[in-house]
């Protein structure tokens, strides 16, 4: 496939699905690897899934390459991310499976309330100035709070979710106790929560969690991620994660 300047394709190794990607804008890493396979192991067939802040659609895909009986409505600000998202998913032939949405979370319409049963997020992991300057207002908007904090995530994904239905994210770890507190204000419960950390006995970078809206008070500790081995490379966890372990793909 040809492609503009500027844009790559990425093998996601999973499937044969690939994604288009714009260098200069916000591309996904990792995270987005871990938190669409949390998703998928916190969620079931058939499951009707939201994905607030969705970009380029990469965590929607890399699920719907793992399972592609859910169906997947992605949100997101961005109108040319939008499109490339739509993009994405005409490249995977997903249409039966996933949509894309070009809104303001903020504005979503009641049309989408009380009807899913999951609602995934990579969101913006800094508030305003304290995290890495960013020029590029494209890749700000994309790790930075702006039109949306961590409470406006929170307060749509409980409106947009069935009773018992999940809100499954990743965040980073120093501002857990941030994310419990708006999480509790909001009436969800914390029901599974996994850490990730660069090497063995290193602190904790980010969480995966899933919260239960109106959930019970019980919460599962699972065990955590491991990136590198002390020489560099990636742990046989991640490799698995990622598809790169030698097993055939789900």
């Amino acid at each position: 496939m040809e492609l503009e300047s500027g844009y790559r394709l990425d093998d996601l190794m999973i499937g044969g699905f690939r994604l288009i990607q714009n260098t200069r804008q916000f591309c996904f890493g990792t995270d987005s690897v871990l938190l669409a396979d949390f998703a998928v192991a916190h969620t079931k067939g058939r499951d009707r899934v939201a994905e607030l802040c969705c970009g380029n659609g990469a965590v929607s895909v890399l699920m719907l390459a793992r399972r592609t009986e859910n169906h997947i409505t992605g949100f997101e600000l961005q109108r040319d991310v939008c499109e490339l998202c739509e993009r994405n998913i005409e490249l995977n032939c997903l249409g039966e499976h996933m949509d894309v949405v070009n809104t303001d979370l903020k504005l979503i319409g009641a049309e989408h309330y009380n009807t899913y049963d999951a609602v995934v997020v990579n969101p913006p992991y800094y508030s305003p100035g304290r995290g890495p300057r960013i020029e590029d207002e494209n890749r700000r908007l994309s790790r930075e709070e702006g039109t949306a904090d961590l409470s406006d995530i929170v307060t749509v994904a409980k409106k947009m979710l069935k009773t018992k239905g999940k809100l499954i994210m990743v965040y980073r770890a120093s501002r857990l106790g941030e994310l419990t507190e708006a999480l509790a204000s909001a009436g969800f419960a914390l029901k599974t929560l996994r850490c990730v950390h660069s090497k063995a006995g290193s602190p904790a970078s980010l969480v995966l969690v899933s919260a239960s809206k109106l959930g019970g008070a019980w919460c599962d500790i699972e065990p955590p991620v491991i990136i590198y081995n002390d020489d560099g490379s990636y742990t046989k966890d991640l490799l698995k994660i990622y598809h790169m372990d030698g097993e055939e793909d789900i």
